[in-house]
């Protein structure tokens, strides 16, 4: 909910900017753009690069939009409908 709540400027100002989306680092559209996807960026040690919050929430972002919005944007769900839609997805997982 944090990364939607950034991307949507839902949350506090400061966070606003905390993610790059990818269509705003190439000048043409890529497929991660399409679908908001996040710019995953380069790392270098594992205690502050992948196992960080900040990349996990990015590589987890990318993935939950792309299994579950193959042919749209997760930011086209209104914030109540999206969680909704997060927890039953997660739960459904959790029970199978």
């Amino acid at each position: 909910m944090f990364v939607y709540d950034s991307l949507s400027k839902i949350n506090p100002v400061v966070f606003h900017s905390f993610f790059t989306k990818s269509d705003e680092i190439h000048n043409f559209r890529t497929r991660a753009a399409t679908f908001d996807q996040l710019a995953v960026p380069r790392i270098f040690t594992a205690s502050f690069g992948s196992d960080s919050v900040f990349y996990r929430s990015i590589i987890n972002w990318n993935k939950f939009s792309k299994d579950n919005f193959p042919n749209t944007s997760p930011l086209d769900l209104v914030r109540p409908k999206f969680e909704s839609f997060v927890k039953k997805t997660i739960l459904g997982k959790l029970l199978a």
